[in-house]
């Protein structure tokens, strides 16, 4: 059972060591397919050995184009968490909300996460706020489009209120949670949102993009925001900055409330598609009925 991107030599290994013991393998697609992809990884198995894998996907955005790529049934298997050290972290320290609006965004400083275009909405948050609002933002990670996000910050004269801290720990990322306000996702092939979802557990309203695997546990309006494109995130997060009830709405309720991806379920699922794998006869590919949460997947943005 690999969990793989779409281009990993991983997966074409395990799908055959899986065929030679009696299979069908399980491959868990955790990367969103390219517009237009050839979908290597069907290829490289072939058509044959495409329909004799069980596909799973961690999200409904990227089940739904490997779908159509491969023609075959795929399952999502979601990302699980354990909320409990993100909501100790909550009980352990001051919750954000005070004269400062606070919103974090975590993962690596690369193009796929689009960390250049979070320094542009927040150059667009700062403009839409009235200038008495105090705000600031701390954009956690490492990776090759730091120093050009650094030098953005510069640039758009957001320095005095834009921190690039590096990596943190976990210990300190969710010290980061519990004394924000937001979480911002700006990536549009987002494939699951790992972070996200532990700000969410943490409490924090969740702001992403509509389309990406952040509506396995975000509802619009309801765990937090799902954002049609950069300009809408920056709406949303200035909005926030100005309206704070519909903040501490959206926290009261994201702190009452666990997520349904949590490995209390996740598990039972993934273990009720190995024994459907181990029940099937020779060559056939059933599909257990897994875990299915209520989505609001709109079309990925371009």
């Amino acid at each position: 059972h690999p969990h793989t991107s779409h281009h990993s030599p991983l997966r074409g290994t395990a799908a055959r060591l899986g065929h030679r013991v009696g299979g069908p393998p399980e491959v868990t697609v955790d990367s969103i397919l390219p517009r237009g992809s050839a979908l290597p990884l069907a290829a490289a198995l072939s058509r044959r050995r495409a329909g004799a894998v069980r596909w799973t996907a961690v999200s409904g955005a990227v089940a739904a184009p490997l779908r159509a790529a491969t023609g075959c049934p795929v399952d999502v298997l979601p990302n699980g968490v354990d909320p409990l050290p993100w909501r100790e972290a909550v009980r352990c320290s001051s919750p954000g909300g005070g004269g400062t609006f606070t919103v974090v965004t975590a993962g690596r400083f690369t193009a796929r996460k689009r960390p250049l275009a979070m320094v542009r909405a927040l150059r667009s948050v700062r403009a839409r706020v009235p200038a008495h609002v105090r705000l600031r933002a701390v954009m956690v990670g490492e990776g090759p489009q730091r120093e050009a996000a650094a030098a953005a910050v510069v640039r758009h004269g957001l320095a005095g209120w834009v921190e690039l801290p590096g990596s943190v720990s976990r210990g300190e990322l969710a010290r980061l949670f519990a004394a924000a306000d937001a979480y911002a996702a700006p990536a549009v092939w987002e494939s699951f949102g790992l972070a996200a979802l532990e700000a969410r557990c943490a409490g924090l309203p969740v702001v992403g993009m509509a389309g990406s695997g952040l509506a396995e546990f975000v509802t619009h309006g309801v765990e937090g925001a799902l954002a049609a494109d950069d300009r809408d995130l920056a709406r949303v997060l200035a909005r926030w900055a100005v309206d704070r009830d519909e903040v501490r709405r959206i926290r009261r309720h994201n702190t009452a409330t666990v997520p349904a991806v949590t490995w209390e379920r996740v598990l039972p699922a993934a273990v009720a598609q190995y024994e459907a794998a181990r029940s099937a006869p020779l060559g056939a590919v059933p599909h257990a009925a897994v875990l299915r949460l209520p989505s609001t997947q709109a079309p990925l943005p371009g």
